[in-house]
């Protein structure tokens, strides 16, 4: 397909091995000897609203015949296709009818192929027992989306979402949906609508995941929650969070089959819509951090702040290099006075980089950039104002990052540009004692547990201030405890000393022992050395 029309429609075709693993899952769930959902004893009829030029209806037919069904029964009885492209839909035609004459069927089956839009399927509601597909990747901003009626889905949400909701409400009671998704889907703060919606009219069995990209030109890592529609949905109700579903493949509302690659299946318990992202990370080989009963919140202790859009692209725009830096900090040329800034390359845990070698800001190379501080308020007074709130001791914190990545501006001279969280102490805490708590190793495992599947790359995740907020303090027995802040401030010395130092790992496991008893979770040897291991070279070296 021409690159720009494949944009133009959100369309990344399905790798055959991807669409067999799709359609593999959603059978197996299913039961291709299982009642159909009307009550005849029969193989289910599969549909792919989405379905472009065929592969996952390939992977169909070839696991329908597998299972006994005629060739030619299976092309007109037990597979449906829509399309919103014409030519997708010819392509699709043609690829199945060569598959039936491969397979003697002759002469040519009545296909069961529309040009309909995906989001429009729930008119021919009550026809499907099994929906697969890949449907559009896109943000709603940047594409006119015709959203089903009703559906709690804000700007944000990936069109892929949408379509997914669009399935499950097409899909009778006993239905099965696999579909595609964006990873970020799991975890996004937009998305937290859509997954309660979901998660009340449909079962969560199975997730698979996977970190491999399988679309060309398109560095998107997906996995295919596999969703049973329920029977009866009581929504919100305790008896429907327990439901067991009878039906082959199917297991207890609180369980589910998650599947990393091409691992065997775990079974995971299921921790509601608020907390898929859980699954993904476990499956991922993010070790679980277990409840510990009751903790405060950083927001609780601090102020958690990241500019937006308005913030980046007004300062961004007025970034030079600074006249002259003294030991890491500005010296103030005539003039204009010059506001350092900090991008998420230039933060590692316990040091921070500005004004030494060279890091990307907004597709630019810098070394220390600043911004004129008049200028800035010219141009956008209330951008200014938000800068000059920032300017304050503090702990910065990158996003895209392994692990939770934080450094201390302890003068409170540089800002932060998005995505740089700004983490700012309440209270008269020490910035330090905030800087220790979030580079807990097991805050870090926290943090993957809840938004993992957000990064730029499989290994990173994207460190948000709305999710650093809700991240363990201390316990809240001890806020009296006159020692906290003394060894929480010590720690943080001690790992400042480390990063310095480019320590070994021994040296640091140690650390990250401590940083974990200190906000009340009993070092665990597993969550410590995943830390360890995601650390950044320049600060932890890996010789022994």
């Amino acid at each position: 397909m021409d690159p720009a029309r494949r944009r133009a429609l959100a369309a990344h075709y399905t790798p055959e091995r991807l669409a067999r693993r799709l359609v593999r899952l959603a059978l197996e769930h299913r039961g291709t000897d299982a009642p159909l959902l009307g009550g005849e004893a029969s193989a289910p009829v599969v549909c792919d609203p989405s379905c472009g030029a065929g592969s996952i209806l390939l992977a169909a037919a070839e696991a329908l015949v597998e299972s006994g069904l005629s060739p030619r029964r299976v092309l007109e009885e037990h597979l449906v296709g829509f399309d919103i492209d014409p030519a997708a839909l010819v392509s699709a035609r043609e690829a199945l009818l060569e598959w039936g004459r491969a397979r003697g069927v002759d002469p040519a089956p009545r296909l069961r192929l529309a040009a309909a839009d995906a989001l429009a399927v729930p008119a021919v509601e009550g026809v499907f027992d099994v929906v697969v597909g890949n449907p559009p990747f896109s943000s709603p901003l940047s594409a006119k989306v015709q959203r089903p009626e009703g559906a709690p889905v804000g700007a944000y949400v990936d069109l892929a979402a949408v379509h997914l909701l669009a399935a499950v409400r097409a899909t009778p009671p006993g239905g099965i949906v696999c579909m595609l998704q964006p990873q970020s889907v799991l975890a996004a703060r937009d998305s937290a609508t859509l997954r309660r919606e979901l998660d009340d009219l449909a079962t969560l069995d199975a997730l698979w995941g996977s970190d491999e990209e399988f679309f060309d030109g398109a560095s998107v890592r997906v996995c295919a929650p596999l969703l049973r529609r329920r029977e009866e949905p009581p929504p919100g109700t305790a008896a429907a969070r327990q439901r067991v579903v009878a039906a082959p493949g199917a297991a207890a509302r609180g369980r589910v089959g998650a599947m990393w690659r091409n691992e065997p299946p775990r079974a995971l318990d299921d921790p509601g819509p608020e907390a898929w992202a859980s699954l993904l990370a476990a499956m991922s080989g993010v070790p679980l951090v277990q409840d510990r009963g009751r903790v405060a919140r950083v927001c609780e202790v601090a102020r958690c702040t990241a500019g937006f859009r308005d913030e980046f692209y007004a300062l961004a725009p007025l970034a030079r290099e600074a006249e002259q830096v003294l030991r890491g900090l500005v010296v103030p040329s005539e003039g204009d006075r010059e506001v350092p800034l900090v991008s998420s390359g230039m933060i590692d845990p316990g040091v921070l980089r500005w004004g030494t070698g060279a890091w990307r800001m907004a597709g630019v190379r810098w070394r220390s950039p600043v911004v004129p501080a008049e200028e800035l308020a010219r141009r956008s007074p209330r951008v200014a104002e938000w800068v000059e709130r920032r300017r304050v001791p503090k702990v910065l914190v990158a996003s895209q990052t392994k692990v939770i990545e934080a450094t201390v501006d302890r003068g409170g001279g540089f800002v932060p540009l998005t995505p740089v969280v700004s983490v700012e102490p309440r209270h008269g805490l020490a910035p330090e004692v905030l800087a220790a708590v979030l580079s807990a190793p097991s805050n870090s495992a926290l943090l993957w547990s809840r938004s993992a599947g957000t990064g730029r790359s499989s290994g990173s995740l994207r460190v948000g201030a709305a999710k650093l907020s809700e991240l363990v303090f201390a316990m809240l027995e001890r806020p009296e405890d006159p020692g906290f802040e003394n060894r929480a401030c010590d720690l943080w010395g001690r790992l400042e000393e480390l990063a310095a130092g480019r320590a070994a790992l021994r040296q640091w496991e140690e650390l990250g022992s401590s940083l974990d008893e200190l906000v009340g979770f009993p070092g665990d040897p597993a969550v410590v050395s995943w830390w360890v291991q995601r650390l950044p070279t320049r600060v932890c070296s890996r010789d022994i």
